[in-house]
């Protein structure tokens, strides 16, 4: 009997450390934190630039069927370009400009194709109202005004990160020309300072969309518009 006890205190016990280093490595497959607020603010601005283009459809129609890259200069005549003739083109132009194409966007994917969108898609990661009816409306026009107010700032953000960074490398640019090295071109800069806003917009977004964990994934604002967030792989 005490021989049977005791093999089966060994076999418990032998199990105890394969259950203990399951849940570590369970959590190690998570994306962390950084990534996933990093995946989400690139998925978000996605989603931004992909209909506030769509939004400019009829500006981008309108001036090439009227050649108008070599008739129009970008300045006061551009005004009257598209003041003139071209209704649609101004009404898409103040659309770009507003919270209007990224909440109609939310209501197509999420209450009428009940899909993600195409950014959320990329990301991973998708965010979505359970409620029924007009409140499941509310919530998510609520959570794309928030993504249009966290672009808002983002973009700031991105234009102050960019000047700083690059007038401190024109700063070093000058340091190595009085040695006799040059690193200056056009072309150069602004590839370089194109990559910079470019990746202190998405990082700024990203930060508006932190989880609270790698197991929970949600974001103060999912939480605030009261949305279910879940992996999509």
């Amino acid at each position: 009997m005490k021989s049977q006890i005791n093999t089966q205190g060994d076999m418990n016990e032998s199990k105890l450390p394969i259950e203990a280093e399951s849940e570590p490595a369970t959590e190690a497959k998570l994306t962390p934190v950084p990534a996933v607020a990093l995946l989400r603010g690139a998925g978000h601005v996605f989603d931004l630039l992909l209909f506030a283009f769509l939004t400019l459809i009829p500006l981008i129609y309108h001036t090439a069927a009227n050649e108008a890259y070599n008739s129009v200069k970008w300045n006061l005549d551009i005004v009257e370009f598209l003041t003139k003739a071209y209704g649609a083109s101004m009404i898409g132009l103040v659309l770009a400009l507003t919270p209007l194409p990224i909440i109609y966007m939310r209501l197509f994917f999420k209450r009428l194709m009940k899909t993600p969108t195409p950014g959320e898609m990329i990301a991973g990661i998708t965010s979505y109202s359970t409620a029924p009816g007009i409140e499941g409306v509310v919530q998510e026009s609520l959570y794309g005004l928030a993504e249009y107010v966290i672009c808002l700032f983002a973009l700031v953000f991105a234009y102050i990160a960019t000047f700083i960074i690059m007038y401190a490398l024109g700063i070093v640019d000058l340091i190595f020309q009085n040695i006799g090295f040059t690193f200056q071109s056009d072309s150069l800069i602004i590839i370089v300072a194109s990559i910079i806003f470019a990746g202190s917009f998405i990082t700024a977004v990203g930060f508006g969309f932190v989880p609270h964990s790698r197991e929970d994934i949600a974001s103060f604002f999912d939480d605030y518009c009261q949305l279910t967030v879940k992996r999509l792989r």
